[in-house]
């Protein structure tokens, strides 16, 4: 059987060559060491009585995905347009050889990948072609570049450490499965074609998944807050990936329901640690105010930048912040939270308090209160419009799951070889 190709993406420009079959045999124990990429399976729930200790590792820049590497990548971005039929080569600030693949080439045998290189290094030594050495970026204390001595990322948080992005080693572990996963169900990494939406179903899919593991463990007393909010960090860190596929799919509402089911776990996290006496400053769960403008950065940036719509449950998330003393990062290389919006969303919100005071009043003075009834979720909504007056999660997960199973229907690692034959490239 023929040996499955691997998709080089644009963005991977420091790919190395994989071993040939002699250096595979004498060193078969590569194949098994960790990647430094997070990979590794998270641990088990943390019972409430022996709570584990949370250890914090530095990030450069969240909301970045892109290349980590300590060289200039926007330096080839004159020649993007140019001889797009050939792959361009450069080298890196530390003299590796790297190319971006030609234009509709997504994806290189070993094989074909070595003659690629080869070819440029000979073309190179008679003159035929020009390898572009790559800048190094500035370094700055401000603004750390991953891959260089500024480099935050994996390094343990100190007690002066001021660096704003931050999350537990757990959490990070956690998304990094989360991302894993996404990939099993990427068709264009497998070389595969089912229909145009099925990468977005996938990464649909991850997040379904993410939710119902959320939805076991939030009311369970012999978890831990920390082991909760682990989760709610690794799925704020996974959804500032590559949304694009997920927010283009056919089903606009789905796409709507989980974006606001999101923001019913934020608020009902946050309403944990409230219970657990977390929700303040000098809490020990240090990064509450980040990961809350994670979760509001995704929504504003996907299914609020596309449709033009408010993002209702960002004003109850403010005003809990607000109320608790919590800081969100302003200015911090995050989009979407920036004073203005900040000011415009407090003005929002005393606006819609001063009209709800003003509704209750006259409400009373028209005829006496009749006696009230449980809430209901379909209460929150005037004229088809959520209100993010009150949320439940136990009330809104049942309808939600009906129509949200999450599984693994979209992972291609769990198809017979038959299955991917029949839609392979």
């Amino acid at each position: 059987m023929p040996r499955a190709k691997r998709a080089l993406a644009t963005a991977d420009t420091n790919a190395r060559l994989p071993p040939n079959k002699r250096q595979a045999k004498t060193n078969p124990a590569q194949e098994d060491t960790p990647s430094n990429d997070g990979g590794a399976k998270s641990a088990e729930p943390t019972s409430a009585t022996e709570p584990a200790p949370l250890k914090h590792v530095n990030l450069c820049n969240p909301t970045v995905t892109g290349n980590s590497n300590d060289e200039d990548e926007d330096d080839n971005s004159d020649d993007d347009d140019n001889d797009s039929t050939e792959p361009r080569f450069s080298r890196t600030a530390k003299g590796e050889l790297q190319f971006r693949p030609a234009k509709g080439k997504i994806s290189f045998t070993g094989e074909e990948a070595r003659a690629l290189f080869a070819k440029a290094l000979k073309d190179e030594a008679e003159g035929k072609l020009v390898i572009k050495q790559l800048k190094k970026r500035e370094q700055s204390d401000d603004k750390p570049v991953c891959g260089t001595a500024t480099c935050k990322c994996g390094k343990p948080r100190s007690a002066g450490d001021t660096w704003p992005f931050f999350v537990t080693e757990e959490s990070w572990a956690k998304a990094m499965e989360l991302k894993k996963e996404q990939y099993k169900r990427n068709q264009d990494a497998f070389g595969l074609y089912f229909f145009n939406d099925f990468s977005g179903y996938g990464t649909r899919e991850v997040i379904e998944n993410a939710l119902i593991r959320f939805n076991r463990i939030i009311f369970k007393d012999n978890v831990s807050p920390a082991e909760k909010w682990a989760w709610v960090c690794a799925l704020a860190l996974f959804l500032q990936g590559d949304m694009y596929a997920f927010m283009m799919t056919d089903d606009g509402q789905g796409c709507e329901e989980i974006v606001n089911m999101t923001g019913t776990l934020l608020l009902t996290a946050l309403d944990m640690l409230r219970e657990h006496d977390l929700m303040k400053p000098e809490s020990s769960i240090e990064n509450i105010g980040l990961i809350a403008a994670l979760y509001m950065e995704f929504a504003l940036g996907t299914w609020g930048a596309m449709t033009g719509d408010e993002i209702g449950w960002v004003l109850p998330v403010v005003k809990a912040l607000d109320k608790a003393g919590i800081a969100l990062p302003v200015g911090k290389s995050i989009k979407h939270i920036t004073n203005s919006f900040l000011d415009e969303i407090r003005a929002n919100i005393e606006n819609k308090e001063s009209e709800a005071e003003d509704s209750e009043a006259s409400n009373m003075a028209a005829k006496p209160k009749k006696k009230s009834r449980a809430w209901k979720p379909v209460d929150d909504f005037i004229d088809d419009e959520r209100q993010w007056k009150k949320w439940d999660w136990k009330l809104e997960w049942k309808p939600f799951y009906a129509s949200h199973k999450g599984g693994n229907h979209h992972d291609i690692t769990k198809m017979t070889a038959q299955e991917k034959r029949q839609h392979s490239l």
